[in-house]
């Protein structure tokens, strides 16, 4: 069963993976005009460094657990603040003391 999970991911990650590589490199194709040379080593950049750290980090619970608690400060506290900050102007200081608040509570 183990072998199977282990294959299961490996193609979940292949099917993803480029999904979350093109962001990475869009400022490089930006600042390039195009797709050049930089945008080549710059991928050939983020997959040696995943590899390098697929290597050496074996347990990810801790890097897990981490990243989860981040994703959701992010996603639940600084993103709709700066939402509420930016987006509505003109609500009066209650309402950006309630944004800051969503901001700093997240923090």
């Amino acid at each position: 069963l183990g072998s199977v999970v282990h294959v299961g991911i490996s193609l979940v990650i292949l099917c993803t993976f480029p999904i979350f590589v093109i962001p990475m490199v869009a400022p490089v194709a930006a600042f390039e005009g195009k797709e050049g040379i930089w945008c080549h080593i710059a991928r050939a950049v983020i997959c040696a460094s995943v590899m390098f750290a697929a290597f050496f980090i074996t347990q990810f619970g801790m890097i897990l657990a981490v990243n989860g608690a981040l994703c959701v400060g992010f996603f639940i506290g600084v993103l709709p603040g700066l939402v509420g900050l930016y987006l509505t102007p003109g609500k009066g200081a209650a309402w950006r003391a309630l944004m800051w608040s969503f901001i700093l509570f997240a923090l």
